[in-house]
């Protein structure tokens, strides 16, 4: 390193001497390309070829057990799939009929909150499910065995689904929805008293 500056300092100390005799003899030296001294970039320049750093990758944080702990499981829900910019998101919809909420996810995180419309008296919530316990892309038989204690039938060939390859499967307040062997749709669904439920 002491070379080099060395170096630096004897080019700098030779271009002030040859500046000098320049003057002195009332010549002048070329400081154009050709002549080998560049004119200095203006900060219109630098600022023009300056290239802002990539923003850092936020993690998103899952605030679903926050509202778990706060509200209590949803009374029904909604989980649906889709692909984003080449990423596959899980959206959610949690409802809660008491308090006339329904709280909209996007991975894990709080979308925004609506108001909805509370059910009839008498209406059977279906209680038995949680959001979380869906695993959504896995299999048709992996679905199916996670929820061994329900009664599920295959209720429909592709029709309630834009998916090719699609099906459906119902029973006990419950709708799976699989496209190309992977579930991309769960719906639990409340039940007015004397209405048949899906599946049925």
């Amino acid at each position: 390193m002491a070379r080099t500056w060395g170096w630096r300092r004897a080019g700098a100390a030779s271009i002030g001497i040859l500046l000098l005799a320049a003057a002195a003899c009332g010549g002048s030296i070329d400081t154009s390309s050709d002549g080998g001294l560049a004119e200095p970039a203006t900060l219109e320049d630098e600022l023009a070829a300056w290239t802002p750093p990539p923003a850092p990758e936020v993690a998103s944080i899952d605030r679903r057990p926050v509202m778990l702990g706060q509200l209590g499981g949803p009374d029904a829900f909604v989980i649906t799939v889709d692909e984003i910019d080449g990423t596959i998101s899980r959206f959610e919809s949690w409802s809660y009929f008491d308090a006339r909420t329904q709280i909209d996810f996007v991975d894990g995180e709080v979308l925004w909150d609506l108001e909805i419309d509370d059910v009839p008296d008498g209406t059977y919530l279906p209680l038995l499910y949680s959001p979380m316990e869906f695993e959504m892309l896995a299999s048709v038989g992996a679905t199916l065995a996670s929820l061994d204690d329900v009664e599920l039938v295959r209720v429909d060939d592709g029709d309630g689904l834009d998916e090719p390859g699609s099906e459906l499967w119902a029973g006990e307040q419950l709708v799976l929805g699989f496209a190309d062997d992977q579930l991309v749709y769960v719906e639990t669904m409340p039940l007015a008293a004397g209405e048949p439920e899906a599946g049925s």
